[in-house]
């Protein structure tokens, strides 16, 4: 296989050094989307270290982002499509790779449906926005629901309260740390993850001590003593996976002792009538023994909680992954929202972002009433629980699984039943992996497509702008060229839109659009004519209204346009009642 011949050394001459230049982006490793400073010679990265001038993104930056360079000069990077031959891969043009892949799979759609064609996408491709964006259009193209995510690992609880409470698959209230009185934090470890799970608060857990030292409370309800939980105030050592069962009884003391917040209870909710039916209904000193933690130590708790002047529940992946997961993410936002926590100082609130973030995510996760071939589960978030698909591969029907693309991903290791997923990707007509390198989940692979890293592309993150703790815009500059056999994979997905004749975005004459674009740019000797992920970007940020184009561009830095508002949460609520 093609690839770099060494890793970048980690110690550098100052005569290395020399002639260098620095270059200031953002890390797209994880949502925190930290500030950093990039030395570059020769086209080679020497140093990533935190860009300290960045206003709002550096205080969390990590060993992932200081070592990315590493992976750009992998040595086992693909440099070049490369094609399974046997048991080995011999390398390939890329008008090869999409016209036999577009090929192979227009013919498996024409015997099995558009659902034959499958597609994965991982953490790395989560933080490209066009990535995700373009693998959307393409199976919008196909009109396949064979769609799958890293996110029903962890997040399809949040979604399916998020949905069910506000109509927004990805209405996430961010933390409001710095004036919060009494967190209640339930399954995460902030000391060692950073405040960063479908939100992002820089310096989270710093900020958190600094309120302790304040006088505020730390509460945190893990089965573990975590690092978080040594600094705590209290640390409520729950029965594995009954988190509910505490969250639920301080819920019925609240309720049953009139100590909710009367005004939201009728004014922002509904079904708090149901909500009392169902708690009256609970017996307290059931939940306490199923969740090991005292009667009194509940009742506390729930006194303290909601007599706080700013108060939040934070639930995390603790609570996600178990088996109650979904009842006990919903107690977590029944808490904020009866004791008068949502849209309030120290509490939980909605950052509008410089685009309407709600509607990209639906658009790029629509939600549709679809049910799984085999299993008839609903669609999370726009795609099929990760734990369906072996079969989904493996069961002879219409709409049987065919082909897979995995966009960034490693499903076999990160997602369960790993072995059973193995075995499944073996059974495939035609399994495509687009990555940097070849993973687990590529042992199968009849095409490996070698794609551009984050140090390589330009990227604006505009569908994660409402989940930060204040109003923050970066655009993150490529830092380095990229290979040349290297492509971004909103042109691999758009390439296999047309070689396949299928309507990109699923809308008639955009293809057209695209190719007349690629002619003109051509014909001119002017690449910004071809239609690019920027056109869109660009598109996103004019019709936010919040921001100009102009003004994001003259903060290499990073870009603070506004003070957190209050106030904004009630009005994009898209529930019916």
């Amino acid at each position: 296989m093609t690839a770099l011949e060494s890793t970048v050394p980690a110690v550098r001459t100052e005569s290395e050094v020399a002639d260098s230049k620095t270059v200031h982006t953002s890390c797209r490793y994880c949502l925190a989307s930290c500030g950093v400073e990039v030395t570059v010679k020769d086209n080679r990265v020497l140093k990533i270290s935190a860009d300290k001038q960045n206003p709002h993104s550096w205080h969390d930056f990590c060993a992932k982002g200081r070592t990315a360079n590493q992976m750009v000069e992998h040595p086992r990077r693909i440099l070049a499509p490369m094609r399974r031959v046997g048991d080995s891969y011999v390398e390939a043009s890329w008008e090869e790779a999409i016209a036999d892949i577009a090929t192979r799979m227009n013919a498996l759609i024409e015997t099995g449906g558009p659902d034959a064609v499958g597609c994965y996408w991982g953490n790395s491709a989560a933080f490209s926005a066009p990535s995700v964006m373009f693998m959307t259009a393409f199976m919008d193209a196909l009109g396949s629901y064979s769609r799958y995510f890293v996110g029903s690992v962890d997040q399809n609880a949040m979604h399916v309260v998020a949905t069910a409470m506000y109509g927004s698959q990805l209405m996430a209230p961010v933390s409001d740390i710095d004036y919060c009185d009494y967190f209640l934090l339930v399954g995460t470890n902030p000391a060692v993850s950073a405040w960063n799970w479908l939100e992002t608060v820089p310096a989270g857990w710093q900020r958190t001590l600094d309120r302790q030292r304040q006088g505020a409370t730390v509460v945190v309800v893990d089965p573990v003593r975590s690092e978080t939980a040594a600094k705590a105030d209290m640390h409520l050592a729950v029965r594995p996976g009954q988190d509910w069962a505490l969250l639920l009884g301080m819920v019925k003391v609240i309720l049953d002792e009139g100590r909710e917040h009367r005004r939201d209870c009728l004014e922002l909710a509904t079904g708090v009538p149901e909500l009392r039916k169902l708690v009256a209904e609970a017996d307290l000193d059931d939940l306490a023994a199923r969740c090991d933690i005292p009667r009194a130590q509940i009742e506390a708790v729930a006194r303290d909680f909601a007599a706080a002047p700013g108060a939040m529940v934070v639930t995390r992946t603790g609570v996600s992954l178990h088996l109650a997961g979904t009842i006990g993410e919903w107690l977590g936002h029944v808490l904020n929202v009866i004791t008068g926590r949502i849209d309030r100082p120290g509490g939980r609130r909605y950052e509008q972002g410089y685009v309407d973030s709600l509607k990209l995510f639906d658009m790029m996760a629509k939600p549709v009433a679809h049910k799984s071939r085999l299993h008839g589960r609903d669609m999370v978030a726009g795609h099929h629980g990760l734990d369906e698909l072996p079969d989904e591969i493996t069961t002879p029907g219409r709409g049987q699984i065919r082909a897979m693309i995995i966009n960034g991903g490693n499903p076999v290791v990160a997602g369960p039943n790993g072995a059973k997923l193995d075995r499944a990707l073996q059974d495939l007509d035609l399994l495509v992996a687009i990555d940097l390198v070849q993973r687990e989940s590529h042992r199968h692979a009849h095409w490996l497509l070698p794609v551009v890293h984050w140090l390589e592309r330009d990227d604006l993150h505009a569908l994660t702008s409402g989940l930060h703790d204040e109003p923050f815009a970066i655009y993150g500059p490529k830092a380095i060229e990229p290979p040349p056999g290297a492509r971004p994979e909103w042109r691999i997905f758009t390439d296999l839109a047309l070689a396949m004749r299928k309507p990109l975005f699923g809308m008639k004459g955009v293809n057209s659009f695209v190719k007349a674009s690629r002619t003109l740019a051509r014909i001119t000797g002017r690449p910004a004519l071809e239609f690019s992920p920027q056109w869109i970007d660009r598109l996103l940020v004019a019709t936010g209204r919040k921001v100009k184009w102009r003004d994001i561009m003259a903060h290499p830095h990073g870009f603070v346009f506004g003070k957190p508002e209050y106030g904004n949460f009630k009005a994009e609520l898209k529930t019916d009642d």
